[in-house]
């Protein structure tokens, strides 16, 4: 049975006596809801510059207080959602909650504090584009979102952050601490009445969020076949699918599908990697925000196997399409998710960070009790139509990175 209690909508408690820590979570708007060309990785920004003291408590005082109560205090950044996170002792829940809230109301940031900040993200983004696949899958949501915060990673844009001033920043940390539908979430052992009456300190009384911005392209649809050579050795070939976001009624389908594919008695394993040996890696994964996203099959192999690889992955695709996957491969999917869902359920930070996305994103708020009812009830029928609906290859557009030489 759950205890968990929703406050005003923006405060979420999930007692669980005798776990030992308290974890928290405040949550804020995905980067695609508060960002627009020109402030491209500010959401993460402001987020680790209120990790730092956010320029009204020094640093070295910020760590040692949340380091001395628990687990330290921590940023965060993803497409449907930022925010800071840390785990404390029950008995220091109230003192943290009061120097969060002071970080959010006087962040003041040093053009030195801001620069060393914004320095570290750009130099963040420079490492995700050495490594191959990450390149790739920068170049797939550039080609398939356009100039939008998720044609980037979260991370950003290094030409926005480098052209960005402290005005702006604070400018923009203004809009997004101060947007209705900010969640602050509590998991852990903690007696509800002991903070129900700090309730009142978490409302937000502005206007709720926009909605997502208008997206840009540099031409009218995306690319149906690109090829790009880069500088390392390692070729990699990324296959794209357009489907729905986070909201999507399809949701959960698209869970357990990828589910399917990745495990190791997956298509992907089995065939991709093991009978042809085709790949040093493939995987399928979902990208993408609240109204939409993409699945991208990312796969690393040699130059001479690209279109063996890619014939291969369409014979699977096509197989799924009209058969569906096996009787052992849904099992394995399904097993899988539960399995992630039982041993995270295990964690208050987890289930802290799970609650408060969930209610920034507006679905229903669980931990996975939804996602327990439609495995036991979904049948291969189903599985097999969104595939043919999602995955038809002649929909698809393919990415290849090749080495120069």
């Amino acid at each position: 049975m759950t205890r968990m209690k929703v406050i005003d909508d923006g405060v979420i408690l999930d007692p669980i006596p005798g776990s030992g820590l308290v974890s928290v979570c405040l949550a804020f708007p995905a980067p695609e809801a508060v960002e627009e060309p020109g402030s491209f990785g500010f959401a993460g920004l402001v987020m680790e510059l209120l990790r730092v003291g956010g320029g009204t408590i020094p640093e070295k005082e910020i760590s040692a207080r949340f380091d001395g109560w628990g687990g330290g205090l921590s940023a965060f950044c993803t497409d449907v959602g930022c925010g800071l996170r840390y785990s404390c002792l029950p008995e220091v829940l109230n003192d943290s909650l009061k120097l969060l809230r002071g970080l959010i109301d006087r962040i003041c940031v040093s053009e030195s504090l801001f620069d060393r900040e914004r320095q570290a993200r750009m130099a963040l983004i420079r490492e995700e584009r050495e490594d191959p696949a990450s390149e790739c899958l920068l170049r797939a949501r550039m080609n398939y979102f356009g100039i939008s915060s998720l044609g980037y990673s979260a991370l950003g844009s290094t030409d926005d952050l480098q052209a960005a001033s402290v005005d702006q920043l604070h400018r923009f940390s203004q809009t997004i601490l101060r947007k209705k539908g900010c969640v602050l979430s509590i998991s852990g052992d903690f007696c509800p009445s002991t903070v129900i009456d700090l309730a009142d300190e978490w409302r937000w009384d502005s206007e709720a969020c926009a909605g997502v911005p208008t997206i840009l392209r540099h031409g009218e649809e995306p690319s149906c076949e690109e090829i790009i050579r880069h500088p390392k050795e390692q070729t990699v070939v990324a296959n794209l699918f357009g489907t729905s976001g986070t909201l999507g009624k399809d949701a959960l389908i698209r869970s357990l599908v990828l589910s399917c594919l990745n495990g190791l008695s997956g298509p992907l394993f089995e065939e991709i990697r093991e009978r042809h040996g085709l790949a040093y890696y493939s995987s399928a994964r979902f990208l993408g925000g609240m109204e939409r996203g993409m699945i991208a099959f990312l796969s690393g192999c040699e130059e001479s196997q690209v279109t063996f690889l890619t014939d291969r992955l369409s014979e699977i695709l096509r197989r799924l399409m009209v058969r569906g996957f096996s009787q052992g491969e849904v099992e394995g999917g399904r097993a899988q998710m539960r399995s992630g869902f039982l041993m995270s359920r295990q964690k208050s930070g987890w289930r802290a960070l799970r609650l408060a996305l969930r209610q920034i994103q507006g679905l229903p708020i669980d931990l996975g009790e939804s996602a327990e009812d439609f495995l036991r009830m979904v049948r291969r029928e189903e599985l097999r139509d969104w595939c043919a609906r999602t995955l038809d290859p002649s929909d698809g557009i393919t990415l290849r990175m090749l080495p120069e030489t």
